[in-house]
């Protein structure tokens, strides 16, 4: 998700990355269920909202320090 921020224009907060799980999953190379768990840990977190077709970066720090 943070290499997609940045592809996307930077990390700002309400930033829309408009791709599914199932996107995100083929891109990174793992299941969707893989894929899923890890942006439940973010929604959990605060870090992001997920609804259809979009991810919505709620707090891109978050997001960054989870990515190290």
């Amino acid at each position: 998700v943070r290499d997609l921020m940045k592809a996307w224009g930077g990390p700002s907060t309400g930033m829309e990355i408009p791709l599914t799980q199932d996107d995100l999953a083929s891109l990174a190379g793992l299941t969707r269920a893989t894929m899923s768990r890890a942006l439940q840990e973010l929604v959990d977190s605060g870090a992001l909202q997920i609804s259809r077709k979009k991810i919505v970066v709620l707090d891109p720090a978050v997001v960054n320090a989870r990515a190290d």
